[in-house]
């Protein structure tokens, strides 16, 4: 192989290389969405082994709460399960977790090796509802007011700093608001 041919695959291996360290190497480094104010869409998700129940939109107004999107295929998602549990226990705050993408089956099974941190866990095998949200993959995590307003979104594995420093003080402000 000639020097023309070696130097822009090794420029390409650097440059993959590059991005994966920077990635592997800075987990704090998360998609924190400013604080908003935009109105919950719109959804009905069936609630998993309750058959004929459905959470809504509607069921998320008049208190604080997290939605939280998860997958039981997605190594984060679970490994960020105790950290949600213990927020929800630390604050008495309710959090709905919808699954992305799963089965009644898939949630089963999950359930069988481990214990759920959500109060209510509704599903989106196809993800219809998680377009209203605008999901593009998991775990994601949006902080809901008692007027129904989505007022917090984080994309990724939610960290303690985090938590500590920008979402447990916002939803103790929010409590607050009348």
């Amino acid at each position: 192989m000639n020097a023309s041919r070696i130097f822009p695959l090794l420029c390409f291996i650097m440059l993959i290389w590059l991005m994966l360290s920077n990635l592997l190497n800075n987990p704090g480094v998360q998609n924190l969405l400013p604080e908003t104010n935009r109105e919950l869409p719109n959804f009905s998700l069936p609630v998993y082994g309750k058959e004929g129940a459905f959470l809504s939109s509607q069921d998320l107004k008049g208190k604080v709460s997290l939605v939280h999107y998860f997958a039981t295929w997605c190594g984060i998602c679970v490994q960020e399960q105790p950290s949600i549990a213990q927020l929800s226990k630390q604050l008495s705050l309710p959090v709905y977790g919808i699954a992305w993408r799963n089965e009644t089956t898939d949630i089963s099974k999950w359930l069988k090796t481990s214990t759920s941190p959500y109060t209510t866990i509704a599903l989106d095998p196809m993800g219809r509802a998680s377009i209203q949200f605008g999901i593009d993959g998991v775990p994601q995590t949006f902080l809901i007011d008692k007027r129904g307003h989505i007022r917090f979104v984080y994309k990724g594995m939610l960290n303690e700093d985090k938590k500590r420093d920008v979402l447990i003080p916002l939803i103790e402000k929010l409590r607050n608001e009348s």
